[in-house]
């Protein structure tokens, strides 16, 4: 397991899903593998389950690549997810208001930009403070709720379910990644 972290340096240097490249063939073979020593230190009568272990070693890989702590990784984490989950909501605004509006009126407004401009003012810092990320959380989660009510709204003026199956399973999502 030990020569799977140098790998890292070699994989994508152009930055593009880098941390997704560990998932790379030549070690799929091997991952049922690392998950079977893995789950031998978790009984399975006690407790929650465990993560699988791709996704833990993800995270301790990105932890030691950025030099974070614990609780900056998972927030990171919690950040990115929220203003993905904000940019998907507004995507199904788009297609909820094309189905609903008649032709040639403004789209409704979702503060989306203003939302980006202040998630990229802490996700390009390189350490940003707890303070600053705590903060940057709680906005992109109101901003997440008023996409939310937003979409309620415009699914209960709508004569039918405009939302194709995958919109609606994203909606679902978005909803629990909300919740959560």
């Amino acid at each position: 397991m030990a020569n799977l972290i140098p790998c890292l340096d070699s994989l994508n240097r152009r930055g593009t899903r880098r941390w997704r490249s560990l998932s790379v063939r030549r070690y799929a073979n091997r991952w049922t593998e690392f998950e079977g020593e893995y789950a031998k230190n978790f009984p399975t009568e006690m407790g929650a389950p465990a993560k699988p272990f791709r996704m833990t070693l993800g995270a301790l890989i990105i932890k030691e690549k950025l030099g974070t702590s614990d609780r900056e990784t998972v927030e990171q984490t919690d950040l990115d997810l929220l203003a993905t989950a904000r940019v998907e909501s507004e995507k199904i605004i788009d297609i909820l208001d094309r189905e609903n509006s008649p032709k040639g009126k403004r789209k409704s407004r979702t503060h989306r930009q203003l939302a980006r401009k202040e998630y990229l003012k802490v996700a390009k810092q390189r350490r940003p403070t707890h303070k600053s990320r705590r903060k940057a959380i709680k906005k992109q989660l109101q901003y997440l709720n008023r996409s939310l009510a937003h979409i309620k709204r415009l699914l209960d003026v709508s004569r039918s379910i405009p939302l194709k199956r995958k919109q609606h399973r994203q909606l679902l999502i978005i909803r629990e990644v909300y919740r959560q």
